[in-house]
């Protein structure tokens, strides 16, 4: 039986998109979680000039071309930094966005995007008050024990990590692909973290049980229209089976 832990981080960020866009945090940045007296998760963030230093806003610095028609993925300055100890068998932890939620106000995605083969997404940053959220910048995020790393999923095996994942997304059956241990929502698992997807479509994890890791965002800053652009909700959340 799959049981939801009293662990659940929430961070909201907003980008203001001119020459440099940015994403205010609110809300929880650490939290902790003791099952059974053994496993430990304690996320925070951080600036990723140093990996130390605190940080309440996820930023973007040196946006260039952004309004030109081609790729144009950037790294966040901030990452969450992640102390894990004794991950647990049965216990996982899943990343996704909630955008279609009516809590996210002007940052509501009503209107998914459809992707090649008929799946439907809601993720990203999207543009406040865009017709049900159709313009926004796409985002990925890469979970490894290293720093300094490039987001961008679009590069060849997975090199450059995942596309952000939205609690709504739905198959191209149309029903949701939101469920525990699903493939790129499940970042953490007992055997490790994630790091590619198998052939079958099943996660494949590096493995790792104690230590550190670290979660980085990155944005596709392409074809932009000048605005307001955010999510209200980037989470993370432990499920003990």
């Amino acid at each position: 039986m799959k049981k939801v832990l009293s662990l659940l981080l929430v961070l909201g960020c907003v980008v203001l998109f001119s020459q440099i866009a940015s994403a205010a945090i609110k809300g929880t940045y650490t939290a902790t979680a003791d099952v059974s007296g053994s496993f430990l998760f304690t996320p925070s963030l951080v600036l990723t000039s140093d990996y130390t230093t605190g940080a309440g806003t996820i930023t973007w610095s040196g946006i260039t071309g952004a309004y030109a028609s081609a790729d144009n993925w950037k790294t966040a300055d901030v990452a969450i930094k992640i102390g894990v100890t004794n991950q647990k068998a049965g216990t996982t932890v899943q990343l996704y966005q909630d955008n279609n939620n009516i809590s996210n106000g002007v940052y509501q995605s009503t209107i998914p995007y459809y992707l090649a083969g008929g799946s439907t997404t809601h993720a990203g940053l999207v543009r406040a008050n865009s017709y049900g959220g159709i313009q926004r910048f796409t985002m990925g995020n890469i979970v490894s024990t290293q720093t300094l790393v490039t987001v961008n999923p679009q590069l060849a095996n997975y090199a450059g990590g995942f596309f952000m994942k939205d609690k709504q997304d739905k198959g191209i059956d149309g029903t949701s692909s939101f469920v525990a241990d699903a493939p790129y929502y499940t970042i953490l698992s007992d055997q490790g973290y994630l790091s590619y997807i198998t052939a079958g479509g099943a996660g494949g994890f590096t493995p790792f049980s104690s230590g550190t890791l670290y979660i980085h965002f990155g944005a596709n800053f392409r074809d932009a229209i000048a605005g307001v652009y955010g999510t209200k909700t980037i989470t993370l959340e432990a499920i003990n089976e």
